[in-house]
Parts: C-alpha cells; sequence; structure tokens
C-alpha cells in the first residue's frame, strides 16, 4: 500500500497490472495477486482499500530472437544476416488485466461514499459522547442527590428518635408523680406507645435502610424492651418470641409494631391472676400466599364470653383502628381447648 501510496496523485486511485515489479516479494504470490489498485481513505489518507487481481499470461511475438548471437563471416569483418529472424515468442509472467479507466473511476467514488459515511459516523459518534457525557454528570448529580436525601433522612430518624424518647421519659416521670394506680397504668400505657415508636426510628437511624425495617429483628428487640418495662412495673412473665424474617417500609411496620405493643401490654395486664407466673407468646409467620399472620397468645384466664374489641378499652380501639389502617383483619379467641387467649393479625401480602 505505501509503494502505490507514492504513486498515488494527491490520493487519487493508482492501479497496476504487474506489482511485482513494484515490490518483488509479491512475485510468489503472482496466483492471487499480480495486479493491484488502491484508494485511500480518511482525513490524512491514513487507510488505504485494495483490490488485487491473478495472474494472466501473455504470450508475446517477435520478429526474431534478440537473445541469439550474431556471427561473422571467416576472416571477414562484414556481419552476416540473422538466421533467427522467424517467428519467436515470449510468456510474460506476474502480470494481470489492466485497470480500465472506469475502473479508477468507481474506486475513486467508492472511496468518496466510504469518507462520507466515516464522517458521518464520526459525527453522530461526536454526539452520543456529548449526550453520554450530559447522562453521566445528570447520573452524578443524581447520586449526590441521593446521598444527601439519605443523610437528610437520617438526621430526620435521629430528630424524632430523640423527640420521642424525651416525650416517653417524660410521661414516665409524670406517672412516676401519681399515686392512684388507674393513672399511673395510663401513663405507663402511653410512655410504651411512644417507645416503640422511638426504637424504631432509632432502627432507622443506626442501619444502612432509611426507608425500611427488618422486621423480624425488630420484633426481638421491642418485646425484649416490653418485658422489662413490665418487668420494672412488678409484672414478671416469660415472654417467648418467634418471627420470621420480614422486611416492610416505615408506613407499615410502624403501625404493626404498635399493634404488638397494645396486644402484648394487655396481655401482661390481663392473662395471668396477679402474682403468679405465665409465659406469653408472639408469633410472626410467613404465609404461603405472601402475606403474615401475628399472633399474641397467652394460656391464662381466657376472654370474657361477651369479649369484643370495640367495647374494649383505648388499647383495643387502638388495635381495631390499626388493622383498618394496614387492611388487616383481626381475629381472636381460646389459644386452646385448656383456656387462655389468642389474637391474630393477618396481613396482606404487599
Amino acid at each position: 500500500a505505501e509503494a502505490l501510496r507514492r504513486r498515488s496523485d494527491s490520493g487519487h486511485p493508482v492501479g497496476t497490472d504487474h506489482i511485482a515489479g513494484i515490490s518483488p516479494r509479491f512475485a510468489e504470490h503472482s496466483n492471487i495477486a499480480s495486479g493491484a489498485l488502491a484508494v485511500f481513505l480518511g482525513p490524512d489518507l491514513a487507510n488505504a482499500l485494495m483490490w488485487f487481481r491473478p495472474e494472466v499470461t501473455r504470450t508475446i511475438t517477435w520478429g526474431g530472437d534478440p537473445s541469439k548471437p550474431v556471427s561473422f563471416e571467416a576472416g571477414q569483418t562484414r556481419i552476416l544476416p540473422r538466421r533467427s529472424f522467424e517467428r519467436w515468442t515470449e510468456r510474460m509472467r506476474c502480470y494481470s488485466q489492466p485497470w480500465s479507466p472506469w475502473t479508477l473511476e468507481i474506486a475513486q467514488s467508492l472511496a468518496q461514499t466510504i469518507d462520507e459515511v466515516i464522517v458521518r459516523h464520526h459525527r453522530k459518534l461526536a454526539e452520543l459522547s456529548g449526550k453520554l457525557r450530559e447522562i453521566q454528570a445528570l447520573a452524578a448529580e443524581k447520586d449526590g442527590l441521593l446521598v444527601q436525601k439519605d443523610m437528610l433522612m437520617r438526621e430526620v430518624n435521629h430528630r424524632v428518635k430523640n423527640s420521642l424518647h424525651m416525650i416517653a421519659s417524660l410521661l414516665s416521670l409524670q406517672g412516676d408523680g401519681i399515686e392512684d394506680q388507674d393513672t399511673r397504668r395510663q401513663f405507663a400505657d402511653a410512655h410504651n406507645r411512644v417507645s416503640t415508636v422511638a426504637q424504631l426510628h432509632q432502627r432507622l437511624y443506626q442501619t444502612d435502610k432509611l426507608q425500611s425495617v427488618e422486621f423480624d429483628q425488630y420484633l426481638h428487640g421491642m418485646c425484649n424492651d416490653l418485658s422489662n418495662f413490665m418487668l420494672s412495673e412488678g409484672e414478671d412473665y416469660i415472654l417467648e418470641v418467634e418471627a420470621d424474617p420480614a422486611e416492610f417500609p416505615t408506613d407499615r411496620a410502624i403501625p404493626l409494631a404498635l399493634i404488638v405493643n397494645e396486644l402484648v401490654t394487655n396481655a401482661f395486664k390481663y392473662a395471668y391472676p396477679p402474682g403468679s407466673e405465665g409465659t406469653i407468646r408472639v408469633t410472626f409467620n410467613r404465609q404461603e400466599d405472601g402475606g403474615y399472620i401475628l399472633a399474641v397468645s397467652d394460656q391464662g384466664m381466657g376472654l370474657k364470653p361477651d369479649f369484643q374489641p370495640s367495647q374494649g378499652g383505648l388499647g383495643m380501639t387502638i388495635v381495631t383502628s390499626l388493622c383498618l389502617q394496614l387492611g388487616a383483619s383481626l381475629s381472636f379467641g381460646p389459644t386452646s381447648e385448656a383456656g387462655g387467649a389468642r389474637f391474630a393479625v393477618s396481613l396482606p401480602s404487599a
């Protein structure tokens, strides 16, 4: 290609029917490349598109053998006529069919077309590269905004948690100064409700997931805190927890946590006679349809025959209202034939 480029006039196509005469190493490939045509592409003509033609053997007829020596008459200087002026033929090797002018014109047109395609391609690549840089800049800006949002959400959860803990502490302090047991119990219940929400915001603040919570882990921690609080109030019962893995958004986890708080608190208060021992069991199991069943049960005195949640106290009113909010159904009855009470909340799949 370089040898042909040197023969080109300002990048015009150049062809030869005897490439071995330009580069002798092509002689051994004469069966496929005895002639060559090259056109040059690109703004700096750095690329070449080439065609090759195979050898076409030529036979040339001469009037005599030019290689036969001249003879002289003996003792004379007169040159004798050659006897070899009879017909003589020679075979020409490593030549191809010559390239006609129209072939060169077609090659030039093809080169120009390819150049135009390359220019359009480069222009399109430049446009796409510009758009890609814009997309990358937008993605970087979005990532920055997401990081900022996460920081703000973490700060909000932290402040909400602190505020709720402060309210819970004030309720606890206010309740400690009250002698009436019923009023004191109401303050304790309010304290537990506020603490339940505060603990969930604390878990959100401490994890990387700012808008969802692993409810099974949260349930274990919340029940442990409830058990410790009830122990400080003189209620010494065993609280067992069994929960399947589940991850819920905060708008689903908070109502469900408050339901657990109310049902467990009611079990601590009413399941067993004062001074007796007993077990309260909390289960949270995934169903085949993707929903969950939350159950709080005991082996205590059981429910009154005419018990209805709508006729209960504030705790059952809260449970009923939150079940409606979650689209869940509430059922209740004895834990077993031996008695006890069991409340079950059927939570549909999200």
